[in-house]
C-alpha cells in the first residue's frame, strides 16, 4: 500500500509540473518596445530635404531658426519683376531660384514666442545692393513637391503666429539668385523680438 500511494503522488506530481511548464511565462525575444516620442506638429512635415545638414542658424531670446539647403531651379518665364519703372525684367527666363527649408523653434519658457510680423526686409545677396527677390509664385509649386508649406503664413495657417517653447514649425522659401551672386543674406524680423535673426546661405546654382 506503501508503495501505491507513493506511486500516486508521484503521478500528481508529474501532472502538476507538465501543467506549469504549458502556462510559463514565455521567454523575451529581445523585442524593442514601441517608443513614446512627441507626435509632431502639423507645421512639421516630414520632409525628403536635398540637403539635411543645416547651412546656418540664428537666435534671439525667444526664438531659434535653423535653415537647410533645398536645391533651387530654373525659371521658364520672366519674373516681371523690375527694380525700377525703366529697367528690363531683373530675372528674365532661365535664372537660377535658390530654395530653402526654415525651421523655427520656440525657445520661451513660459508662454509663447509672437512670431506676427515675420519679414525678411534687409535680405541681400553678396554680389547685388538690392533687397533679394522672393519667387513666391513658382517657389510654392515646387514647395508642394517637398512636401512643405511655402512661407510662414501658408505654415500657421488660420493659427495665430505664434510658437510655444520646444515646438518647430517648418516651411519653405524661394529667392531669386542674381548672376554672379554665391552667397545670401536672410534676415528674419520678428517685431516682438528686439534684434533680427541674420543667416548666411551659401549656394551652388546651376
Amino acid at each position: 500500500m506503501r508503495l501505491i500511494a507513493l506511486s500516486a503522488v508521484a503521478l500528481v506530481c508529474a501532472i502538476a509540473l507538465t501543467g506549469c511548464a504549458q502556462h510559463a511565462a514565455p521567454t523575451h525575444t529581445g523585442a524593442v518596445a514601441p517608443s513614446h516620442s512627441r507626435t509632431p506638429i502639423p507645421s512639421m512635415p516630414a520632409t525628403p530635404s536635398v540637403d539635411e545638414k543645416i547651412i546656418d542658424t540664428a537666435a534671439t531670446s525667444d526664438v531659434g531658426v535653423a535653415a537647410y539647403s533645398l536645391g533651387g531651379f530654373t525659371t521658364t518665364a520672366d519674373s516681371g519683376f523690375a527694380h525700377d519703372a525703366s529697367a528690363a525684367d531683373a530675372f528674365p527666363k532661365g535664372t537660377w531660384v535658390a530654395m530653402f527649408r526654415l525651421s523655427i523653434t520656440g525657445d520661451q519658457l513660459f508662454g509663447k514666442a509672437d512670431l506676427t510680423g515675420l519679414n525678411y526686409t534687409g535680405s541681400a545677396w553678396d554680389a547685388a545692393t538690392d533687397q533679394a527677390v522672393f519667387d513666391d509664385k513658382a517657389g510654392a509649386l515646387q514647395a508642394k513637391k517637398f512636401g512643405l508649406p511655402y512661407g510662414a503664413a501658408a505654415a500657421f495657417g488660420d493659427t495665430p503666429w505664434e510658437v510655444e517653447n520646444g515646438k518647430t514649425f517648418t516651411y519653405a522659401i524661394a529667392v531669386y539668385m542674381p548672376a554672379g551672386a554665391s552667397e545670401l543674406t536672410l534676415q528674419l524680423n520678428i517685431p516682438s523680438q528686439s534684434v533680427p535673426m541674420k543667416l548666411r546661405l551659401p549656394v551652388g546654382g546651376e
